[in-house]
């Protein structure tokens, strides 16, 4: 009841880079080519320093099945601004997870739309004052972590990191076993940051 109220149930301490106005965003398209309909991107960005409060919006894209989107300095800024009326200044720092984008589309997709979010802090007078971390998030991933003792195996507990061994040399990412698993082999996600003005690390 407590959050269908806008209230909130949890809130977790000591999150790290919250030591500065940080906004915490979330960028996802959907597609349903076969019916006919048009793409929808869906973007969420935090209000608050806990992370708990969020603003949201959602846009119809021109072209049907259009992956990169191009709303994305619009909700940009209306995200500043949303969070600018909540703290009474601009976020210092923004972190942006972006799902569904395959290996392939990264530097077609990503950079473009680092270029846009760029676009918006440089239209409400950010400039290059706000840093970004732009950080792609893969859940298709035939990667399979192990935990145990062998002959004993088991799946790693949720939480575990792995950003060396298994890892592209030459690439920014990183695993992490976010949930547990009830049954069957939990499958990590790989978080691939494309690119960092903060500086930030997986530990």
């Amino acid at each position: 009841m407590n959050a269908k109220l806008g209230g909130i149930p949890w809130a977790v301490d000591n999150l790290p880079f919250m030591d500065k106005p940080t906004m915490i965003c979330g960028l996802d398209v959907f597609h349903a080519t076969a019916l006919g309909k048009k793409s929808v991107l869906a973007l969420s960005a935090s209000m608050n320093n806990s992370a708990t409060t969020y603003w949201s919006t959602s846009v119809v894209q021109d072209d049907v099945g259009q992956e990169a989107s191009n709303s994305l300095c619009t909700g940009m800024s209306s995200a500043c601004e949303a969070f600018k009326r909540a703290n009474g200044a601009y976020p210092a720092q923004v972190i942006f997870y972006r799902d569904g984008v395959g290996e392939g589309q990264i530097q077609g997709v990503c950079g473009a739309e680092i270029s846009q979010i760029k676009q918006a802090f440089s239209g409400i007078g950010l400039g290059e004052t706000t840093k970004l971390m732009y950080i792609n998030t893969s859940k298709r991933v035939n990667t399979r972590l192990f935990g145990g003792q062998p002959g004993r195996y088991q799946n790693p507990m949720p939480g575990t990191v792995v950003d060396q061994g298994i890892t592209d040399r030459d690439v920014y990412e990183f695993y992490l076993v976010s949930v547990a698993a009830r049954q069957g082999m939990t499958t990590p996600t790989r978080y691939t940051v494309v690119y960092d003005s903060i500086g930030g690390s997986p530990h």
